[in-house]
């Protein structure tokens, strides 16, 4: 956070990761921070605690994001891309699009996956602990209260769990990018995802209310793409 001096930053607090899990790509949503992790090949979800604050909160959720079925030949997972969607009409519910890149030995031939995973949020509130004493409460607290109540600690809840909703693969050898269109002009209807290695650029349209995937386009002469940007 900025502290109101040019060029200067102020630490309001900080979130813990496992080591070993590789974080790579983050996106945040009401107030979750959501990790996709390259070598575990997991993609996590945390509460992002108040500033000032430097509570860590134990992880929501936890779920791998490579395809079951890639158990069955001799590949190396790890966590690309994540992108969570704008709820609009057309698409009503916010989505978590993860790309997985294979690095072999053995490949798949239908290339690498997009996960799709929505976070269904099963609870929210507050526990209060008072003098050794814990009770639920709906009341959230902010940094100003812990001056006023210096005797109660404040952890805020967030409960719930990753439903997986497909495995779409992409004929994209190791997904190095993805991007969704623009809401304003209906262009978040399409997914567009390039590839390190083989199988180029893909267009995909997002289906089911975006729960699914189908390439619509593809170009395979452009090659190693890191980034993309809807006009």
């Amino acid at each position: 956070m900025k502290d109101g001096a040019p060029g200067h930053f102020r630490v309001q607090g900080q979130i813990n990761i496992d080591p070993g899990t590789g974080p790579r790509h983050i996106a945040i949503r009401d107030n979750i921070l959501f990790t996709v992790h390259e070598t575990a090949s997991t993609l996590t979800a945390q509460q992002i605690p108040g500033a000032p604050n430097g509570t860590t909160f134990p992880l929501i959720a936890n779920v791998s994001i490579i395809p079951p079925e890639s158990s069955n030949f001799n590949g190396s997972f790890f966590g690309a891309e994540i992108l969570i969607s704008e709820p609009t009409d057309r698409f009503p519910d916010p989505l978590i699009y993860v790309s997985n890149r294979n690095l072999g030995p053995d490949f798949d031939p239908r290339g690498d996956s997009i996960a799709i995973f929505e976070f269904k949020n099963s609870s929210l509130g507050a526990v209060t602990a008072d003098s050794g004493s814990v009770s639920s409460s709906r009341r959230r607290f902010h940094a100003r209260d812990f001056q006023e109540r210096q005797d109660i600690t404040v952890v805020n809840t967030i409960t719930g769990n990753f439903v997986l909703q497909a495995q779409v693969f992409t004929g994209l050898r190791q997904i190095r990018s993805m991007a969704l269109g623009k809401v304003a002009d209906g262009g978040d209807e399409f997914l567009i995802a390039g590839a390190n290695l083989d199988g180029g650029v893909a267009v995909l349209q997002r289906i089911d209310g975006g729960r699914n995937l189908t390439v619509v386009a593809r170009n395979e002469d452009i090659a190693n793409r890191t980034s993309f940007v809807f006009l």
